[in-house]
């Protein structure tokens, strides 16, 4: 929290227009309170122009613990940071995926966090996508997750990093903090592009992203689920799901539609 309140003491000249947050925490482990004052410091940021992106950990659909039996559902958190009072915007929330050699297509990250908020409500920006999701999988009000929640990722991006260690270029590296590192890369570049252009930063992101998931490339239920406790919970499908989101980025296209704004 102290670095959410020491940047919203940044002057404007001097905060930076993308910030990404590594790290997360499951809900059941923070109170609603701190939670919410959590997001609303990240809610004043992304109101004075920041892309704040967040990474969902990689506890799949919440386990293991330290919910009994994993029993609810338990979503990550800051990354279900939704608006806040449907008035202030907050972050972006970014899931992983993976190309391993034995797929054909980018396919969901199986550990990759996701879910359903049990503290903040459903946006409106999903009032769309979430509840098309919910039909497919024939989700009730008796679920394990609240329906009714904020839905986690927004999207997502490739898990694995490239790094070079003492000389030696290494793949070794694996979460969703390279995921969102990914995402918020290309963001960094396309508002750079914008301020060269004598354009504002791309602010809250998540509006532009449900109005455009064409800029996406969505990954099937096929070759994509999330799990926890070593069962699969959450498939993904054609659509918004909440193991990826709208599906991985294509920087071309997102260039195309920020070129348009």
């Amino acid at each position: 929290m102290e670095i959410a309140t020491a940047l919203t003491n940044v002057s404007s000249p001097n905060l930076p227009q993308t910030i990404v947050q590594p790290g997360t925490y499951r809900e059941s482990l923070i109170s609603p309170e701190i939670a919410e004052s959590l997001c609303n410091s990240y809610a004043q940021l992304a109101a004075r122009g920041v892309s704040y992106i967040m990474a969902t950990g990689l506890w799949g659909a919440g386990g293991p613990g330290p919910l009994p039996n994993c029993m609810p559902f338990d979503a990550p958190f800051p990354a279900s940071c939704p608006f806040i009072h449907e008035v202030l915007p907050s972050v972006t929330a970014v899931g992983g995926t993976e190309w391993t050699t034995n797929d054909t297509a980018e396919a969901a990250w199986s550990p990759s966090g996701g879910g359903f908020s049990r503290i903040f409500p459903r946006p409106k920006y999903q009032d769309e996508v979430v509840p098309a999701y919910l039909s497919t999988i024939g989700a009730t009000p008796s679920s394990p997750f609240n329906i009714s929640g904020r839905g986690i990722p927004d999207l997502a991006a490739m898990n694995q990093a490239t790094y070079i260690d003492q000389g030696v270029t290494r793949t070794d590296s694996s979460g969703t903090d390279n995921s969102a590192t990914i995402f918020a890369s290309m963001i960094a570049l396309l508002t750079n592009e914008r301020i060269a252009a004598g354009k504002p930063g791309l602010g809250f992101l998540n509006p532009l992203i449900y109005q455009n998931k064409g800029a996406f490339n969505d990954i099937p239920a096929a070759i994509g689920e999330s799990s926890a406790c070593q069962r699969v919970f959450f498939n993904g499908t054609t659509g918004w799901d909440p193991v990826t989101g709208f599906g991985s980025p294509s920087y071309t296209k997102l260039q195309e539609v920020c070129n348009k704004l």
